[in-house]
């Protein structure tokens, strides 16, 4: 038989630190570059960037829709572990 340790919610965040973040194009954009006042977008970005960008935050935003969907339609799953902190 499968021997489990307890799982703490520390445990948990810690496992969950791990995940690396999502890294999009427009937020590396906006991070190296300032607006110039009177300016929608700092003007040394190209017009092909900010659309990359645009579209890419799009994507995300609808993949991760479509995986809170996703969860959100699972059955619930009898949980035997032992986080106590989150107990069903």
């Amino acid at each position: 038989m499968l021997q489990v340790s307890p799982l703490t919610a520390e445990d948990l965040l810690a496992c969950l630190e791990q995940i690396p973040p999502v890294e999009l194009s427009g937020l590396a954009l906006l991070r190296q570059c300032q607006p110039t006042p009177g300016h929608w977008f700092p003007g040394e970005v190209s017009t092909e960037q900010v659309v990359q960008a645009t579209i890419e935050f799009i994507e995300y935003g609808n993949r991760s829709m479509s995986a809170a969907g996703k969860l959100a339609m699972l059955p619930p799953v009898p949980f035997r572990l032992p986080i106590l902190e989150f107990g069903l």
